[in-house]
C-alpha cells in the first residue's frame, strides 16, 4: 500500500499528498496547513468567525469555544457560524484520522504489522 501520511516540509509536498497531510496534531493541538498557513485550527476559527460571522472572537478559554462551535453545529449549513463550525469540526476529525493513520503506516513500515 502506498504512504498516505508524510513529515515533509510543506514547500516539497505536491498538492494530492498536502490534502492528505493539511491537517496535524502538535503539541495535542490540531494544526491546518497549506502553503502559505501553519496555524493552530482554533486560532484560524476564531478569524474566520471574526472576519465573516461579525463573531466576537474573545472566548475566555478552550472550552468556551468548544462550546460555542458545539452550539453553531446545531445551526447546520444554515448560518455562516454553522458553517465554520462544520469546518472546524472536520479540521480536528482530520487531524486525528491522519495521525491514527500515520500511527499505522509507521508500524507497517517498521514491519510491526502487516497490511
Amino acid at each position: 500500500m502506498e504512504r498516505l501520511t508524510s513529515s515533509k516540509d510543506v514547500k516539497d509536498m505536491g498538492f494530492v499528498e498536502l490534502a492528505h497531510n493539511s491537517c496535524y496534531i502538535k503539541g495535542g493541538k490540531t494544526m491546518y496547513r497549506d502553503y502559505n498557513t501553519d496555524v493552530d485550527a482554533r486560532v484560524l476559527t476564531r478569524q474566520l468567525l471574526k472576519d465573516h460571522a461579525a463573531g466576537d472572537d474573545a472566548f475566555t478559554c478552550d472550552e468556551d469555544f468548544d462550546e460555542c462551535m458545539a452550539d453553531y453545529l446545531q445551526n447546520g449549513m444554515d448560518s455562516i457560524e454553522g458553517l465554520i463550525a462544520i469546518f472546524y469540526r472536520n479540521l480536528w476529525a482530520m487531524a486525528e484520522l491522519r495521525e491514527k493513520l500515520k500511527h499505522y503506516e509507521d508500524a507497517e513500515e517498521q514491519g510491526l504489522i502487516k497490511a
